[in-house]
């Protein structure tokens, strides 16, 4: 195994998983760094106070909320379709366990209120109760 300087490869794995979240293969990543499962999420946690699996969710969602903002005449499928989730109850579940609301009324709720310039959007952490990010839509 090579010694590689995992603190600055970090970022640039983070940018590759923001770039495209719905393409993610664990395998690759982690062969990249050149370390195990465990030792990337446990380098990843470290740095983020996040695993990979959350972080990946929220960079799904973020895209996603990004997409509903942009496409305003897009229906919920669609936008859910272009943003590269093709199975509905994988894309509620996402945002309930994140978000903590379904993703219906998300998208009601962005679309009442578009002429704000904020929604929040607080990512919940069933482990412990504390609200850790808040997205402002």
């Amino acid at each position: 195994m090579q010694n590689r300087d995992c603190n600055s490869e970090l970022p640039v794995m983070m940018d590759e998983i923001s770039a495209n979240p719905f393409a993610v293969d664990f395998a690759v990543l982690t062969e990249k760094m050149c370390m195990g499962k465990r030792s990337f999420q446990s380098l990843f946690w470290q740095h983020t106070g996040l695993t990979p699996r959350d972080f990946i969710g929220i960079t799904k969602i973020d895209k996603v909320l990004d997409m509903m903002k942009l496409h305003k005449e897009c229906s919920l499928v669609e936008i859910l379709e272009m943003s590269g989730y093709y199975d509905y109850a994988h894309i509620n579940r996402d945002f309930k366990i994140i978000g903590g609301l379904p993703t219906a009324l998300v998208f009601k709720n962005i679309r009442d209120h578009l002429s704000k310039t904020s929604i929040p959007f607080c990512v919940n952490y069933p482990r412990d109760g504390i609200c850790a990010v808040n997205l402002m839509v």
